[in-house]
């Protein structure tokens, strides 16, 4: 059985990964359960004020790049402020690191949960705000 030590001594999974785009290697690590909350509640936000692009996606690889891109002691190389810079940066680059951190944290995103996601916003917004 896992001791309460054994469990707060165990370290996440991380992953090299090429970016030939920049030049180099990165560290992809999986989301800690804190950084998964994050992940989630900013995915929903960004849904609701209407920046979640459901084709392309671009912002939703920036931000898991900025979660799970760290260095060789596993502090993060980006904040939040680096979000938008990240997203204009090569989009095959990002895909890659943004495939790598989804694997890595088990997280499974379709095209079918983000319609659903659009959907129940829609739905949220047309209903709070009635009719006179």
């Amino acid at each position: 059985m896992l001791s309460r030590d054994g469990i707060l001594a165990s370290q996440l999974a991380t992953e090299e990964l090429d970016v030939p785009e920049w030049g180099g290697r990165v560290i992809v690590r999986a989301l800690t359960g804190s950084e998964r909350d994050e992940w989630d509640a900013w995915r929903f936000r960004q849904a609701a004020i209407g920046e979640f692009d459901l084709h392309s996606r671009r912002i939703v690889r920036a931000k898991m790049a900025q979660l799970s891109l760290v260095d060789e002691d596993g502090r993060h190389l980006f904040s939040d402020s680096d979000v938008q810079a990240l997203g204009e940066k090569d989009g095959a680059a990002l895909h890659r690191i943004w495939e790598v951190g989804l694997r890595l944290s088990k997280i499974v995103v379709t095209d079918a949960d983000l319609r659903r996601v659009a959907d129940s916003l829609k739905a949220a917004r047309s209903g709070a705000s009635g009719t006179s």
